[in-house]
């Protein structure tokens, strides 16, 4: 029923965010309406602003320009982001990786648009297309060989958001970290431990670390070692089911039917068991419960130390 009514709650605010942007689009494609309008009749406008200054009248012109070149991209952009979002959402039913590859769409998106703006940028300062080409070119070389890490954390940012490795809400263990993913940018993936501590990882170490993702698996699989004195032992099969009667209260996380009770080894005055559990996305302290109550149908036998 938590399951259910957190799913719901996610596509809820998922929808909620996709219609506020609806509604941005729409307020964006009035005003374009409002600069083809102005572009048709920019002699008009460019005169009656202009005035007795006609130095100002290929500034302005520009100024229509850049506009309507920015303005009508980012509307394309938009339009195109809020159609694959659509469609995604609607073939999609685990809500949160579909919320995982929505924010790898509006990143993709976001950096479209700052392309945009910058090409806007040369044709508001009027530089012709070979000499922009030329100039983009040389300043994309530069720029590639300042930041070409930067360039590679940011393409493995886009492939862990777009890939079915890491969700958003996915408890998983990243190299020696573990915990829940909160945000993933591209620049970093932002993990919450269960001390509520933020452990912020750059994409390229996530990229290249082994990488356990503990809601893509049937469970972490989980063994409490127990030495018993050989009178004490008994039936290794009542051992398993009392222990599965304790864990009753946290069969939500973990598989009862998959809790074992093996012998490990045997020898003159005790015998080695091992419990084994598999936790299903359970925090370390929910699993210290569970290793605790195991060992607690232990304790009344007396242990070898």
């Amino acid at each position: 029923m938590n399951k259910l009514s957190a799913i719901g709650q996610q596509k809820a605010q998922l929808v909620q965010k996709e219609n506020r942007k609806r509604i941005s689009f729409l307020l964006k494609l009035l005003l374009f309406v409002g600069l083809v309008y102005a572009n048709i009749h920019s002699d008009y406008w460019i005169d009656f602003i202009a005035g007795e200054a006609p130095d100002l009248a290929d500034p302005l012109d520009r100024v229509f320009r850049a506009l309507l070149f920015i303005l009508t991209t980012n509307l394309l952009i938009s339009l195109a982001r809020i159609v694959l979002v659509a469609v995604y959402i609607r073939r999609k039913h685990e809500r949160s990786r579909a919320s995982n590859v929505v924010l790898a769409i509006n990143r993709i998106a976001t950096l479209l648009n700052i392309i945009v703006v910058i090409i806007g940028g040369f044709l508001l300062f009027g530089l012709e297309w070979d000499d922009f080409f030329s100039t983009f070119s040389l300043v994309a070389v530069a720029t590639v060989l300042l930041t070409k890490d930067y360039i590679s954390n940011t393409i493995n940012g886009l492939i862990n958001m777009m890939s079915d490795r890491l969700a958003l809400g996915d408890r998983v263990k990243i190299g020696a970290h573990e915990g829940t993913i909160k945000d993933i940018t591209l620049s970093n993936v932002y993990l919450e431990d269960d001390a509520a501590n933020r452990i912020i990882i750059p994409n390229n170490t996530v990229f290249a670390a082994d990488v356990i993702n503990y809601n893509q698996q049937r469970g972490e699989l989980v063994e409490v070692p127990v030495e018993l004195h050989s009178d004490a032992v008994g039936n290794i099969v009542e051992w398993e089911n009392r222990v599965k009667v304790s864990l009753q209260p946290f069969n939500t996380y973990i598989n009862l039917a998959k809790v074992k009770v093996r012998l490990q080894h045997i020898n003159a005055d005790k015998v080695q068991l091992v419990v084994q559990f598999r936790s299903k996305n359970s925090s370390s302290g929910r699993k210290k419960e569970i290793i605790h109550t195991i060992l607690q149908q232990f304790i009344t036998i007396k242990t070898v130390s």
